[in-house]
């Protein structure tokens, strides 16, 4: 039993204190733009100012009370809305430098941009 409560502590802590700030992270700084270090730090600034700000303002706007599901759904909110937009980002930057390869008349030829076509 108190093992299980070690673990649950520990999840806790890292899923409220780090885990949101840490995604945000990777939104404002690309890999290798801050140290580890730096990107640590500002993990746990993040997400101790993300996680109170977002459940403040959830009280304020929608009248919601603050219970354990409502402060889960914002930690999880607050941990994917920036993995989409990573992903969104990164799928936009593919496409954007991505070459398009046309046959014509038996030649491949390479495309990039309309210009081209």
């Amino acid at each position: 039993m108190d093992l299980m409560l070690l673990f649950q502590s520990i999840g806790g802590t890292l899923f409220t204190l780090f885990i949101p700030g840490f995604s945000w992270s990777f939104l404002f700084f690309e890999r290798g733009k801050i140290s580890v270090v730096e990107r640590i730090a500002l993990s746990f600034v993040l997400s101790i100012a993300l996680i109170p700000l977002t459940i403040f303002w959830i009280n304020i706007i929608f009248q919601l009370s603050f219970t354990l599901v409502n402060s889960f759904m914002v930690a999880l909110a607050l941990t994917l809305i920036p993995i989409l937009l990573i992903y969104i980002k990164n799928k936009w930057k593919t496409m954007k430098g991505s070459k398009k390869r046309v046959i014509i008349s038996g030649q491949v030829k390479v495309c990039k941009g309309k210009e081209n076509e």
